[in-house]
């Protein structure tokens, strides 16, 4: 096999790409193989391309081979081969430690995370105690490296299924793992946090933050004896190193501006925050004294009104705030500090009404990114984002929405509606001036009254359940209508994708005869040239057309309701489909 690196630099090329691969697949098959891979992978001689894509290989023989698949007649990896890699993948990851193995340790770290998903700990007893040898305060790319491993085995028992199997692996883990852990974390918290180093400060923050995301792995489950007993020194105010790391602040670790990826620092204030609401929807009842949660409270409040965390890179860190504020508020725990009207007040003023305006950013991705701002206005989930344990897509504007919807729902459904009513209409004064530069203003407003009008709301049907106190029909007639119909001639197109998707999110609130009347204005906006705007209205009508009688599942419009639309509708949707100049531009329309 020594012409592996050969094979691998051939694949870079597409003239020999197709024999190069079919010559790897070959070689796959003998024993040694992903062995030979590793050795590369390791191999500093090598090119860094073919290292990483010896890493890579491994890494994809791992997820297919490491068992026999039942689907294909390949067969698995040599158990002698099993037995080698279990040997060497640590020492290996290890040894990959240096900030510009990133990307390599990356590779074995995922090889680690889907051996350790089938063998350990049967074929893999002491997966941890190796892991655990390798922690060390001053060995700090390895530390991180080693922990790094561990949440990538860790990080998927968030979202698993509860089993006996499930809760011995995490038993076998504690036993070895968690203290060393927790004295890991106390050990590099207190010196962080403290002050105490000056140096290395990137490489620390990443461990704090990986340190951070394995506490979470950790107590995702249940909530460990080790843990519940540390309780305190984790969450007490102020000298709790949960509302540490929130106050914890360094300029070296800010991020750029215009940056639109989380910086070090938001990252891991996101992941507190991230634990905190974990913590208040799981194990609420162990804290018997509301100061804890309610420091948190104040925390975040400051987080999000103060203008701190303007840049995009923060949005993640902004939303997981407010999402935390609608937690404590579905909970009920803390209705001392909601109960007062003027605190309701200044939650909508200085945290939800700056959070539902358009930003330019926003505006910039309408025009020039609309497959995106359609992703994450409708919190379509990304193929791109990784599914690394931590927050969602969710955007300022939604958990705004959803602190507003919390309140309604939740006992404060009057004084939300009262505060929330006052700047809807501010906001359509505003507009009322000058629509062509007050169109955002009309937008907030849009966005204000969905929120509050909605008790409930689901992707599929929309809202289920309504305020009683807002008249959606109403708000319909006099500020949706006149934008629906704005084929092309409203202040700025985002107001049409507004009045869309008033529409399709009230639907079921419209009676039939006003669902037939708007169809055909769907219809015309699939003329539209703003890829969103069309988008829109595609969505718009298959929903209606979806739409069912009251309790049963016979659909609502019969095909002689919507006869004179079908064709044209048909025809303009092929159209847009076939404007596509690319295969993939085409399937993506």
């Amino acid at each position: 096999m020594a012409d592996l690196s050969t094979l691998f630099r051939a694949t870079f090329d597409p003239q020999t790409r197709k024999q190069a691969e079919a010559a790897l697949e070959q070689y796959s098959l003998q024993p040694g193989f992903a062995l030979h891979l590793l050795t590369i992978t390791l191999d500093g001689g090598q090119d860094r391309a073919v290292r990483l894509a010896a890493g890579i290989y491994l890494k994809n023989i791992a997820r297919k081979r490491w068992i026999q698949d039942p689907e294909d007649d390949t067969a698995p990896i040599a158990e002698e081969d099993k037995v080698r890699l279990r040997q060497h993948l640590i020492p290996a990851m290890i040894s990959l430690s240096q900030p510009t193995d990133k990307a390599l340790r990356a590779q074995i770290a995922e090889s680690v995370s889907l051996v350790a998903a089938v063998d350990f700990p049967s074929e893999w007893p002491n997966l941890f105690d190796e892991l655990v040898s390798s922690l060390s305060p001053t060995a700090l790319h390895q530390t991180l490296a080693v922990l790094e491993t561990a949440h990538s085995i860790c990080g998927p028992w968030r979202s698993a299924i509860r089993s006996d199997t499930l809760y011995s692996m995490i038993n076998i883990v504690l036993e070895r793992f968690a203290t060393p852990f927790l004295e890991v974390f106390r050990v590099f918290s207190t010196e962080i946090l403290d002050g105490k180093v000056e140096s290395d400060l990137d490489i620390r923050g990443q461990i704090s933050l990986r340190l951070l995301q394995l506490y979470y792995d950790l107590v995702a489950q249940d909530l460990p004896p080790q843990f519940e007993d540390s309780l305190a020194s984790f969450f007490t105010p102020t000298t709790g190193w949960f509302p540490k790391y929130l106050q914890w602040d360094r300029k070296e670790l800010y991020g750029e501006p215009d940056d639109t990826t989380p910086s070090l620092l938001s990252s891991v204030k996101t992941t507190v925050l991230e634990i905190v609401e974990f913590f208040t929807l799981r194990y609420g009842e162990l804290f018997t004294d509301s100061s804890v949660i309610s420091n948190f409270i104040q925390t975040v409040w400051v987080i999000v009104s103060g203008g701190a965390y303007s840049s995009v890179g923060d949005d993640g860190l902004v939303a997981q705030s407010m999402r935390l504020l609608s937690t404590t508020i579905k909970s009920g725990q803390y209705k001392s500090i909601y109960d007062d009207n003027n605190a309701l007040e200044e939650l909508v003023r200085g945290i939800v009404v700056p959070n539902v305006q358009l930003r330019d950013h926003e505006v910039e991705q309408f025009e020039d990114d609309p497959l995106e701002f359609i992703r994450l206005d409708l919190a379509l989930p990304s193929s791109a984002v990784a599914s690394s344990g931590g927050g969602d897509a969710t955007t300022r504007r939604q958990a705004a929405a959803e602190v507003i919807r919390s309140l309604v729902s939740n006992g404060y459904e009057v004084q939300a509606t009262e505060i929330v009513s006052k700047w809807v209409n501010l906001g359509l004064q505003e507009y009322a001036k000058d629509p062509g530069d007050n169109w955002k203003s009309k937008s907030s407003a849009i966005y204000l009254i969905s929120a509050v009008a909605a008790r409930s709301v689901t992707t599929q049907k929309g809202v289920t359940s309504v305020n009683p106190l807002v008249n959606i029909v109403q708000f319909f007639s006099e500020h949706i209508a006149q934008d629906l119909q704005s084929v092309g001639t409203a202040a700025h197109a985002i107001l049409e994708v507004d009045a869309i998707r008033f529409l399709y999110t009230f639907r079921n609130q419209l009676t039939k005869e006003q669902l037939l009347s708007v169809l055909p204005v769907l219809v015309q906006h699939l003329t539209s040239s703003s890829y969103v705007v069309y988008t829109y209205s595609a969505i718009a009508i298959e929903r209606i057309l979806f739409m069912k009688h009251l309790h049963t599942v016979r659909p609502l419009m019969e095909p002689i309701d919507v006869a004179s639309i079908a064709q044209p509708a048909i025809e303009m949707l092929l159209t847009k489909m076939e404007a596509g100049k690319t295969p993939e531009k085409i399937a993506e329309n």
